[in-house]
């Protein structure tokens, strides 16, 4: 759902208790206006988003819907899993040829994996990842992957784990 003070969208679990919404309503569900809504998912899977108009809730988009969702679960994720290790091979070999065919690539693809694991436990922000993935340090001053020279220390150092 959409906070009005806050610029992302924030997620809750279906029986969250109403801390954010005034009123007497104590399910945060029932308390949220549905202009506020803007998407539900199922585990892990978006179900209904009002931006894309996807609807798989009740089908009304011509789509899929929910007991088909709940249904086809874990072939769905099964494919989703497939389809990231496939996009994890796709940048390990853009990488390892950015610097220059090396082994180093899926290193350092797999730094940066750790890298992202600190943004999610908030130990790193997502400004200082983006600086530090951008810089010439890891695809080279060009772009073209010939390296640079990394800077020292503090959360711009390397993406050494």
């Amino acid at each position: 759902y959409r906070d009005r003070f806050r610029p992302a969208a924030l997620e809750a679990p279906f029986d969250a208790p109403n801390e954010a919404v005034r009123g007497g309503e104590r399910s945060l569900v029932f308390a949220l206006p549905e202009h506020r809504i803007e998407f539900i998912k199922y585990r892990r899977r978006v179900v209904w988003h009002k931006g894309s108009r996807t609807d798989l809730v009740f089908g009304s988009t011509g789509q899929c819907r929910i007991q088909e969702v709940v249904a086809t679960y874990a072939e769905w994720e099964e494919d989703r899993a497939a389809a990231l290790r496939r996009a994890r091979a796709r940048a390990s070999r853009a990488l390892s040829r950015s610097l220059g065919g090396k082994p180093a690539g899926r290193e350092a693809l797999a730094a940066f994996g750790r890298r992202v694991g600190r943004v999610n436990a908030g130990e790193l922000t997502a400004a200082a990842l983006a600086e530090e993935a951008l810089s010439p340090a890891y695809f080279g001053a060009d772009g073209d992957g010939g390296g640079g020279e990394p800077s020292a220390g503090g959360e711009n150092a390397p993406m050494a784990a």
